[in-house]
């Protein structure tokens, strides 16, 4: 169905603004192509090639794209992505404003047309980090991650923007609820580049008490309950949520967990070895301090060894009578399988099964 002359307008109007955004380009092709413009629709997408560069046929691909990707109506008040949910396909809003939240922060964001949403989860192969839902009538294309994968092989730039996209909107409001907020942007960028972006369903045991720690976790979204016997037998715990540290005080006081932490649900997190987290923390001791007395009554590095001499190592996780399932070595396997993803052949990020978000480059 063609678009309003005036809703046509405005989006040409936008994207001769910013001819090189890839949001603005994809919702006035839509537009002009619906309105059977095929003329305007050659120019706009000539236009975005040369604005990035794009060789050969990419003005030909983004034109197909856009024709062929489906449009949905989303009624006002919708929910059409939902957090923790197991999805890939990328949201373009082509009419209509939307509102981003995730559960334990609150509204992180709106959206009006021309923008992406879901691109996130996409990228990274991971669980939904955060809420969509409709704040009017939406108008959206739907574009499914190995979609966009063989578009990026005409338009290389388009990964690109959709990864610096992604990292853009995740870093920030990680960071600033988190212990790590006075590291430096390029400190920030590190820890990301450095990381693996995994996926765990609810009850989950990420880490038991007394084994070896060898990752810490940044959560982007959901939950995990912290939890840990004293020397007088008493259960301590708490539950962090995003833009805090799991594992982050065990790696600074010793190299044995002396926690263990379960999903209390869906789970998304940016893990980082503990060679590199524990490199990172030498030019902010200040960060380390605040550590260790991140946990009430904090076991000293000196009492860790009689805190494993109590056999706590691998045992389930207690919480008032209820026993928390841990997977079994063959359901993490086919889990990492399906959620986890292969190096970047550009730039060695772990985990980027479709496009690379550090560095954008199409796999």
């Amino acid at each position: 169905m063609p678009h309003p002359a005036h809703e046509l307008d405005t989006a040409r109007q936008a994207f001769e603004a910013d001819p090189g955004h890839l949001g603005k380009c994809l919702r006035a092709l839509r537009m002009l192509l619906a309105a059977a413009d095929n003329d305007r629709a050659r120019a706009v997408a000539d236009r975005f090639a040369a604005a990035v560069h794009a060789q050969g046929e990419g003005a030909a691909a983004l034109i197909s794209f856009a024709r062929q990707a489906p449009v949905r109506g989303i009624p006002r008040g919708a929910r059409f992505i939902t957090e923790g949910a197991q999805e890939d396909t990328v949201f373009l809003l082509l009419r209509g404003d939307a509102v981003v939240r995730r559960e334990g922060v609150g509204e992180i964001g709106r959206l009006n047309p021309g923008r992406f949403c879901g691109e996130v989860s996409a990228l990274l192969g991971t669980y939904r980090t955060a809420s969509v839902e409709a704040s009017d009538e939406l108008l959206v294309m739907a574009m499914p991650a190995i979609s966009l994968k063989k578009l990026a092989k005409y338009v290389p730039q388009v990964s690109r923007w959709l990864a610096v996209t992604a990292r853009d909107r995740l870093l920030p409001h990680l960071m600033v609820r988190s212990i790590l907020s006075s590291l430096s942007r390029d400190e920030q960028l590190e820890f990301f580049r450095q990381s693996r972006p995994m996926s765990f369903p609810e009850s989950t045991v990420l880490v038991s008490s007394g084994q070896e720690v060898r990752a810490v976790g940044l959560i982007v979204s959901g939950r995990v309950s912290v939890s840990r016997r004293d020397l007088q037998g008493r259960r301590l715990s708490q539950v962090l949520g995003p833009g805090q540290l799991v594992a982050g005080a065990d790696a600074v006081c010793g190299d044995y967990a002396q926690t263990s932490v379960v999903t209390v649900s869906p789970l998304t997190w940016c893990a980082v070895r503990v060679d590199v987290f524990r490199h990172l923390l030498q030019a902010h001791p200040g960060i380390a301090a605040r550590l260790r007395e991140s946990l009430p009554e904090q076991i000293s590095r000196g009492d860790a060894e009689e805190v494993l001499a109590r056999g706590t190592a691998g045992r389930e996780l207690e919480d008032d009578g209820a026993v928390s399932t841990e997977m079994s070595l063959e359901q993490r396997a086919a889990f990492t399988t399906i959620h986890g993803g292969q190096a970047c052949k550009a730039c060695g990020f772990p985990d980027a099964d479709v496009i690379c978000p550090v560095c954008g480059q199409p796999q």
